[in-house]
């Protein structure tokens, strides 16, 4: 989908919802297709419409990731959007394949201030890599949200990767892909159980519907997240050799 596109893609999908019903919106990794510039009227344009419905919803907004040039250079980057404002950008950090070719890599692991969260974007392949999300709960982040873009073969190891960072870290994570083809959705939404001492995973898979609301918790999980990153002795670090 082209920039051009968007507005009345987001109007089609959002005329389904009302005001406060949800508290964060998030889209897939580069469901925008052509590259944008900070500066150019035609981004300028489509983030004040993200900022407008992020206002009007009452919601936080994680629209995916675009294709960004900054300062002459060419980041897969997603913008945090909390009532309407802009608090940030996340650069994806660990680059696939091919993208190495075009894009610059990100080198700070940001956490947005919801007001009663900390939120953490990993961009797609970011997540795959345990310490993202370890660095996210040490720092106390309470939830990682996964902008992705999974072709429909890859979908089973996906969820291993997205299912493995809340075991370890007790974090919550929401992890949105494309609906079209060759991706086919599969969109997964993790939540953390207390249960006999211990957590119990709890998962919610999204199909391929194109939007649907679903509840995590992060909220209740910070004894837990501070508990499991304490347990790490340190032997792990990975500045020691």
């Amino acid at each position: 989908m082209h920039s051009w596109d968007a507005e009345a893609y987001l109007d089609r999908v959002l005329k389904n919802y009302d005001k406060d019903e949800f508290q964060m919106m998030v889209l897939p990794e580069k469901w925008i297709t052509n590259n944008l510039e900070e500066k150019d009227p035609v981004y300028e344009a489509l983030l004040n419409t993200l900022k407008e419905i992020s206002e009007k919803y009452n919601c936080d907004l994680v629209p995916g990731s675009f294709s960004l040039a900054r300062n002459g250079k060419l980041y897969n980057s997603s913008p945090f959007i909390h009532w309407g404002k802009v608090l940030g950008y996340q650069d994806k950090i660990s680059l696939f394949k091919g993208e190495n070719e075009h894009y610059s890599k990100g080198d700070v692991i940001r956490l947005f201030d919801s007001g009663s969260l900390k939120i953490s974007i990993a961009v797609c392949y970011d997540l795959d890599f345990p310490y993202f999300a370890k660095i996210v709960a040490g720092n106390g982040g309470n939830l990682i949200v996964n902008p992705s873009l999974i072709t429909s073969e890859f979908k089973d190891m996906w969820h291993i990767y997205v299912k493995g960072r809340s075991l370890e870290t007790r974090l919550p994570v929401i992890s949105i892909n494309s609906s079209s083809d060759p991706f086919l959705g599969g969109s997964i939404v993790t939540r953390m159980r207390p249960r006999n001492g211990g957590i119990f995973l709890e998962e919610e898979l999204l199909g391929t519907t194109e939007s649907r609301i679903v509840e995590t918790n992060p909220e209740d999980l910070r004894e837990y997240i501070d508990s499991r990153h304490a347990e790490d002795p340190g032997t792990y670090n990975l500045n020691k050799r």
